[in-house]
């Protein structure tokens, strides 16, 4: 059977993806707030809210598969 990374990750897989996703998301806060000047939390920032969400959601998918994963030992 073909292994996916997201549906059957692995530890190096997960711990790779939240990686990426904590350095993406804090460049990302960076560069949108001019280096923490100007607040995130204006209107002007909402798609970086949006953006947020969406990468915690996949973030989750890949921690909640690879938990599911493990209990189910495979």
């Amino acid at each position: 059977m073909k292994r996916n990374l997201i549906k059957d990750p692995t530890l190096t897989v997960l711990l790779l993806y939240v990686i990426a996703w904590l350095v993406g998301n804090g460049l990302l806060l960076y560069v949108v707030t001019d280096g923490f000047i100007e607040s995130p939390f204006d209107g002007k920032n909402l798609m970086l809210g949006v953006l947020f969400i969406f990468s915690s959601a996949a973030t989750i998918k890949v921690m909640r598969n690879y938990f599911q994963s493990k209990k189910a030992g495979l």
